[in-house]
Protein backbone atom coordinates (compact mmCIF):
# COMPACT_ATOMS: atom_id res chain seq x y z
CA UNK A 1 0.00 0.00 0.00
CA UNK A 2 1.68 3.58 -1.00
CA UNK A 3 1.26 6.25 1.26
CA UNK A 4 -0.11 9.65 -0.02
CA UNK A 5 2.14 12.31 -0.35
CA UNK A 6 1.82 15.45 1.03
CA UNK A 7 2.68 18.90 -0.28
CA UNK A 8 3.17 22.06 2.17
CA UNK A 9 1.89 24.79 0.71
CA UNK A 10 4.26 28.21 1.14
CA UNK A 11 1.43 30.40 1.56
CA UNK A 12 3.89 33.45 0.37
CA UNK A 13 4.57 31.33 -3.37
CA UNK A 14 2.21 30.76 -6.40
CA UNK A 15 3.40 29.61 -9.39
CA UNK A 16 3.07 31.64 -13.18
CA UNK A 17 1.95 30.45 -16.57
CA UNK A 18 5.07 28.83 -16.98
CA UNK A 19 4.72 26.35 -13.46
CA UNK A 20 7.90 28.35 -11.97
CA UNK A 21 7.37 29.12 -8.37
CA UNK A 22 7.43 32.96 -7.48
CA UNK A 23 7.54 34.12 -3.59
CA UNK A 24 5.57 37.05 -2.93
CA UNK A 25 6.35 38.54 0.70
CA UNK A 26 2.84 40.49 0.22
CA UNK A 27 1.03 37.31 0.69
CA UNK A 28 3.12 36.02 3.98
CA UNK A 29 1.13 35.63 7.50
CA UNK A 30 4.24 35.61 9.36
CA UNK A 31 5.72 38.18 11.27
CA UNK A 32 9.43 39.69 11.38
CA UNK A 33 12.06 38.41 8.07
CA UNK A 34 9.78 36.39 6.59
CA UNK A 35 7.05 39.13 5.88
CA UNK A 36 9.97 41.48 3.94
CA UNK A 37 11.53 38.29 2.25
CA UNK A 38 14.05 38.88 3.82
CA UNK A 39 17.00 35.89 4.77
CA UNK A 40 18.03 34.41 7.73
CA UNK A 41 21.31 36.04 7.58
CA UNK A 42 19.71 39.65 6.72
CA UNK A 43 17.04 39.45 8.54
CA UNK A 44 19.29 38.57 12.06
CA UNK A 45 22.54 39.59 11.00
CA UNK A 46 21.79 42.99 9.95
CA UNK A 47 19.98 43.93 13.16
CA UNK A 48 22.89 42.68 15.72
CA UNK A 49 25.44 44.56 13.00
CA UNK A 50 23.38 48.02 13.51
CA UNK A 51 23.25 47.93 17.07
CA UNK A 52 27.17 47.21 17.13
CA UNK A 53 27.65 49.61 14.49
CA UNK A 54 26.30 52.77 16.96
CA UNK A 55 29.06 51.50 19.23
CA UNK A 56 31.87 51.37 17.03
CA UNK A 57 31.61 54.42 14.40
CA UNK A 58 31.68 56.99 17.23
CA UNK A 59 34.82 54.93 18.78
CA UNK A 60 36.57 55.34 15.42
CA UNK A 61 35.11 59.41 15.26
CA UNK A 62 36.21 60.11 18.63
CA UNK A 63 39.57 58.19 18.27
CA UNK A 64 40.67 60.02 15.00
CA UNK A 65 38.75 63.18 15.34
CA UNK A 66 39.39 63.87 19.23
CA UNK A 67 42.87 62.25 19.88
CA UNK A 68 43.55 63.88 23.25
CA UNK A 69 40.26 63.35 25.05
CA UNK A 70 39.02 60.58 22.64
CA UNK A 71 37.38 58.57 25.61
CA UNK A 72 35.27 61.79 26.72
CA UNK A 73 34.13 62.23 23.32
CA UNK A 74 33.27 58.83 22.93
CA UNK A 75 30.98 58.26 25.86
CA UNK A 76 29.12 62.04 24.94
CA UNK A 77 28.17 60.59 21.09
CA UNK A 78 27.20 57.04 22.64
CA UNK A 79 24.78 59.03 24.97
CA UNK A 80 23.57 60.02 22.24
CA UNK A 81 21.81 56.75 21.59
CA UNK A 82 19.49 57.63 24.30
CA UNK A 83 17.24 58.95 21.56
CA UNK A 84 16.52 55.79 21.25
CA UNK A 85 14.30 55.54 24.14
CA UNK A 86 11.46 57.29 21.54
CA UNK A 87 11.28 53.12 20.63
CA UNK A 88 9.52 52.50 24.05
CA UNK A 89 6.35 54.37 22.19
CA UNK A 90 6.51 51.72 19.68
CA UNK A 91 4.44 48.65 18.85
CA UNK A 92 5.85 46.47 19.04
CA UNK A 93 8.86 47.37 20.77
CA UNK A 94 11.49 45.86 18.42
CA UNK A 95 10.72 45.06 14.48
CA UNK A 96 13.93 44.17 12.51
CA UNK A 97 11.72 45.33 9.17
CA UNK A 98 10.89 49.01 10.50
CA UNK A 99 12.97 51.92 9.36
CA UNK A 100 13.13 54.31 12.51
CA UNK A 101 13.87 57.73 10.34
CA UNK A 102 10.23 59.34 10.44
CA UNK A 103 8.18 56.81 12.34
CA UNK A 104 9.88 56.99 15.55
CA UNK A 105 9.44 60.84 17.39
CA UNK A 106 12.95 61.73 18.03
CA UNK A 107 13.75 60.14 14.59
CA UNK A 108 11.28 62.75 12.19
CA UNK A 109 12.54 64.48 9.72
CA UNK A 110 11.76 68.27 11.22
CA UNK A 111 13.77 67.28 14.75
CA UNK A 112 16.81 66.49 12.36
CA UNK A 113 17.38 70.16 12.22
CA UNK A 114 17.56 70.56 16.04
CA UNK A 115 20.45 68.02 15.98
CA UNK A 116 22.55 69.43 12.93
CA UNK A 117 21.74 73.00 16.10
CA UNK A 118 23.33 70.91 18.52
CA UNK A 119 26.58 69.41 16.47
CA UNK A 120 26.99 73.50 15.18
CA UNK A 121 27.04 74.59 19.19
CA UNK A 122 30.60 73.94 20.66
CA UNK A 123 28.84 72.84 24.07
CA UNK A 124 26.85 70.55 22.78
CA UNK A 125 28.97 69.24 19.72
CA UNK A 126 30.02 66.13 20.66
CA UNK A 127 26.31 64.84 21.54
CA UNK A 128 24.81 66.59 18.29
CA UNK A 129 27.90 64.56 16.49
CA UNK A 130 26.84 61.29 18.12
CA UNK A 131 23.43 61.91 17.55
CA UNK A 132 24.00 62.58 13.71
CA UNK A 133 26.32 59.45 13.08
CA UNK A 134 23.17 57.51 15.06
CA UNK A 135 20.75 58.96 12.60
CA UNK A 136 22.92 58.20 9.36
CA UNK A 137 23.87 54.70 10.88
CA UNK A 138 19.72 54.56 10.84
CA UNK A 139 19.03 55.81 7.02
CA UNK A 140 21.62 53.52 5.67
CA UNK A 141 19.89 50.78 7.46
CA UNK A 142 16.72 51.95 6.15
CA UNK A 143 18.26 52.17 2.88
CA UNK A 144 19.65 48.63 3.22
CA UNK A 145 16.31 47.26 4.08
CA UNK A 146 14.55 48.74 1.10
CA UNK A 147 17.08 47.08 -1.35
CA UNK A 148 16.68 43.81 0.60
CA UNK A 149 13.29 43.77 0.14
CA UNK A 150 13.32 44.96 -3.30
CA UNK A 151 15.61 43.02 -4.19
CA UNK A 152 13.46 39.49 -2.89
CA UNK A 153 10.20 41.11 -3.73
CA UNK A 154 10.14 38.92 -6.98
CA UNK A 155 12.46 36.32 -6.43
CA UNK A 156 11.36 33.40 -8.91
CA UNK A 157 12.90 30.37 -7.69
Amino acid sequence: MQEPSIQLQDPCASSNRSGELIIDPSRSTQRGTEKAGLGYASGIVRPLLHGLLHFLVPGLVARFAYRERALRAWLMMLSANLIDLDHLLADPLFDPNRCSIGFHPLHQWPVQLIWMALAAWPRTRLFGVGVLIHMALDAIDCAFMLAITRNRRNLII
